[in-house]
């Protein structure tokens, strides 16, 4: 008795679990996400991450003695000239972030958002998001950066507890 209710539940978990994959990626669905990312500027992203790029690249480059203007301005343009090439390209980021809307949403949520980002609260989440997820990480940046000396305090605490010394971290002219 006891295997033929495993049986039919195994049997009804995979039922279950197939039909939440089972939706193919068609050329129709396809077309509603990238009509989506239209919508939500993920079209934007090569910018944004070329952005992020020329700003993480001007921080290695602060100290470089030989660097100008013109450097910034030519590394700024190839990065950004990089991330557009590649964007649409078959393993680039758009064809990877329509995996993972097709992923996590069917056709008809799909259609069911395009629908909400067209009303007017929509819209302005579709443009507010990305502001506030940079306010959010500078805010997680500094709250976490605030918690620094009391972690600190603590980690040494509990490795005294264990009488394990605390870990020395060489500072950047040490490691070059």
């Amino acid at each position: 008795m006891h295997r033929i209710f495993f049986t039919t539940l195994s049997a009804l978990l995979l039922t279950i679990a197939a039909s939440a994959q089972a939706e193919e990626l068609t050329d129709s669905k396809r077309a509603d996400i990238r009509k989506l990312f239209n919508v939500l500027g993920v079209t934007r992203m090569p910018d944004q991450f070329a952005d992020l790029t020329v700003q993480s690249l001007r921080l290695s480059l602060r100290s470089c003695l030989n660097c100008t203007a013109q450097t910034f301005s030519v590394v700024e343009h190839e990065a950004l000239a990089l991330f557009r090439e590649k964007m649409d390209q078959e393993s680039g980021l758009m064809e990877r972030m329509l995996k993972v809307y097709h992923k996590h949403f069917s056709q008809a949520e799909i259609r069911q958002l395009l629908v909400f980002y067209e009303t007017p609260i929509g819209k302005k989440v579709a443009r507010e998001t990305p502001l506030i997820g940079k306010e959010g990480l500078i805010e997680g940046q500094q709250w976490s950066q605030s918690l620094g000396p009391e972690l600190q305090i603590r980690i040494k605490t509990a490795l005294e507890k264990v009488k394990l010394p605390m870990p020395t971290i060489p500072s950047n002219a040490e490691t070059k």
